[in-house]
């Protein structure tokens, strides 16, 4: 057993390390109060690689430097820079790529006709005022509005009379002013026609 003295509080001690001189870090940071850093830095001290030239290893200097080809985005037509490969980059940017997904330019396009969770039908129609994010408008809210010849109300809803929401003929629809009125009439339903025609 090896037993030596703190060079702090002077006890005794074993240490894990022969070139232990503390018993602990509490007696290591007492030794250091009041002493100066080893290296402190000094006025006018320069810096070791001030005025040096280092060599550049960036851009084509780099030893994984690969050839680039101009490309042009196919989406916004801006020329960008590719490594050439299996797989290039056919846009510029992902904003880019996003709005090639989007409408009839996008892989997932069906014909712009979906159907909802609920069973509507809807149908792409981007320059709709009410459109969603997607551009998709409901098909039953596009029928009322071409038989009313305006626009609907963000408030006004229409019903299925026979509640198939597959069903959108006009003989099939109802216009309510809003969803407290359609509300009611599912909590007390009576026979309805349509208001539209």
């Amino acid at each position: 057993m090896f037993i030596k003295k703190c060079l702090s509080c002077g006890r005794d001690f074993n240490p894990s390390k022969k070139i232990r001189k503390f018993c602990s870090h509490i007696c290591y940071a007492k030794s250091k109060i009041g002493k100066p850093a080893p290296h402190p830095f000094q006025k006018g001290h320069k810096s070791w690689s001030k005025g040096l030239k280092l060599p550049q290893i960036s851009g084509e200097n780099s030893p994984f430097w690969k050839e680039r080809i101009i490309k042009s985005c196919t989406s916004c037509g801006k020329k960008f820079s590719v490594i050439p490969g299996k797989f290039e980059n056919k846009f510029c940017s992902q904003n880019c790529y996003w709005k090639s997904c989007k409408g009839i330019k996008g892989r997932h396009w069906k014909g712009g006709i979906s159907e909802m969770t609920d069973g509507s039908i809807r149908i792409w129609n981007p320059k709709h005022p009410l459109s969603s994010k997607q551009g998709y408008m409901p098909i039953h809210r596009i029928i009322a509005e071409k038989y009313l010849n305006r626009y609907l109300e963000k408030t006004e809803v229409i019903h299925h009379i026979n509640f198939n929401k597959k069903n959108n003929q006009v003989e099939n629809l109802y216009l309510f002013p809003n969803q407290s009125e359609h509300c009611k009439f599912h909590s007390n339903p009576y026979p309805l026609t349509s208001n539209i025609i």
